[in-house]
């Protein structure tokens, strides 16, 4: 039984298993989609297959995958995203629309009904223009 397991993929199973696949799912860790391999299994059939008996063998990611791995996902923050900023929550960005809504909710409404605006004090501090800001909260 350990022997059955433990063999080598074979070309047609791992077709079969990838072509049973969304092909418009989530891309894996190379970014390609399903489709990609699909249409292209007569160029990369042979070395998808070898790749998924390596994984086998060898464990699911090697280590040169995983830094791999690590540096794309410290790159994929913008400046104008407020996750993943270091000492924040990902939450915080929730917590603050909640309040924002609920102070809203409980007071009266001015004549052309509510208005919010959500300012990144730390990301801004430098650049804001402060008097554009006063005349706007008027």
């Amino acid at each position: 039984m350990n022997t059955s397991l433990s063999r080598p993929f074979t070309v047609v199973e791992v077709k079969e298993a990838l072509f049973s696949m969304n092909p418009m799912g989530s891309p894996g860790p190379d970014g390609f989609p399903v489709a990609f391999y699909q249409g292209h299994w007569d160029i990369v059939g042979e070395k998808v297959t070898k790749a998924a008996s390596d994984a086998l063998n060898e464990g699911c990611r090697s280590n040169k995958m995983n830094d791999t791995l690590t540096v794309l996902v410290l790159k994929i923050p913008s400046p104008s995203k407020t996750t993943f900023v270091p000492g924040r929550l990902i939450t915080d960005d929730l917590i603050m629309a909640f309040e924002s809504f609920h102070t809203m909710k409980s007071r009266l409404k001015g004549r052309e009904g509510y208005r919010a605006l959500k300012l990144d004090m730390s990301k801004a501090y430098d650049r804001i223009e402060w008097t554009f800001l006063k005349y706007v909260m008027q």
